[in-house]
């Protein structure tokens, strides 16, 4: 065989003396072939160098075998979107490692939904990908969404919500884990609470808000406008917010955070005016820093690597059943103490 062109399945067939069709079985791994021919195959492939085209097999099988992962990020992005998301992309990218299946990932801005949903609607119609997770902290807008079920393409929402209908979200518990934060914080004693949230703008920042608002509606508490504050992830947001409140006449003694940086601008805060001692703070996401501060915080844990694990699994499962829609999964978050609170499950 001469070295000037690449050997083809056909002198692959010729070498082991068998049919075309036997060889596309073997590198296809039908179990209906006999050992004897299939260790000719395998020889006379080696013996030619040939090496099977993937691409081209799963194209004539209608599958690439690539999933997406499309990650909606600020404009411009910062550094704290990245504390629990890096470690979510990684549990999706550990699980597929042991499948047939590779993992593609782009970035693009949530404020630019037409530039996503042509990116995706392109691949969809190459058959380039077999299956989408959508990966954001922003709204989702509701024609993306519609896109992917008109073309009844196999998607997950990973930490969003859809805004079209009920199903294929695979999300934290935040309506339920802030709420059962007021009801702790009520059975302390505590009867004035105040809401130091980030983006006003986020999904999960209006999830958190929800289950805060609803707990204090149902205990009867007071919703103090000057109590609620909006602003960014940052210890700087913590700060100013508290200095607001502290120059107000009724203040405050529970204050829930939107994480565990904020909560420490909190703490800085009110223990430069001295009345660090008369609040009780609480953060979200367990951050080494909730561990330092003094006096110490309550915060909350996520299961970053179950929500990876648990999205990329739903998708495959639905891949190999042909759907494209599935219940959604909301899983619970933990709260956790350093010293006087139990772990509970909520």
């Amino acid at each position: 065989m001469s070295n000037s062109r690449k050997s083809t399945l056909k002198d692959v067939a010729i070498k082991a003396g068998v049919s075309t069709g036997s060889v596309s079985r073997y590198i296809n791994k039908d179990p209906s072939l006999s050992l004897r021919m299939s260790e000719g195959i395998e020889r006379a492939m080696q013996d030619l160098y040939y090496t099977p085209n993937m691409v081209a097999q799963r194209l004539a099988k209608g599958r690439s075998n690539v999933i997406q992962l499309y990650v909606f990020h600020e404009d411009p992005a910062v550094s704290t979107s990245w504390v629990n998301e890096l470690v979510i992309m990684q549990s999706i990218s550990m699980y597929l490692r042991d499948t047939e299946y590779t993992l593609q990932i782009a970035f693009d801005s949530y404020l630019d939904i037409n530039k996503s949903i042509n990116f995706l609607r392109d691949h969809i119609k190459g058959k380039n990908i077999d299956g989408v997770l959508i990966f954001s902290s922003w709204n989702i807008n509701h024609a993306l969404i519609e896109m992917l079920e008109e073309e009844r393409f196999p998607f997950a929402l990973v930490r969003t919500r859809n805004p079209v209908s009920p199903n294929n979200e695979v999300y934290f518990d935040y309506k339920n884990v802030y709420s059962e934060l007021v009801d702790r914080l009520y059975k302390k004693g505590h009867r004035k609470f105040a809401f130091f949230g980030g983006y006003r703008d986020r999904q999960r920042t209006a999830d958190r808000y929800e289950g805060f608002s609803q707990e204090c509606h149902k205990l009867g508490l007071p919703l103090r406008e000057e109590w609620i504050k909006y602003g960014n992830y940052t210890m700087e947001s913590g700060s100013e917010f508290y200095r607001e409140i502290s120059r107000l006449s009724k203040k405050p003694t529970a204050i829930i955070c939107g994480n565990d940086i904020i909560a420490a601008g909190v703490i800085k805060e009110a223990n430069a005016v001295g009345e660090s001692q008369l609040i009780d703070v609480t953060g979200f996401g367990d951050l080494d820093i909730a561990k330092l501060l003094s006096p110490p915080i309550t915060t909350v844990k996520v299961p970053s690597i179950q929500i990876g694990k648990t999205a990329i699994e739903i998708l495959l499962e639905i891949i190999g059943c042909n759907e494209y829609i599935f219940k959604s999964v909301s899983l619970p978050c933990e709260i956790c103490h350093p010293e006087n609170w139990d772990r509970v499950q909520v």
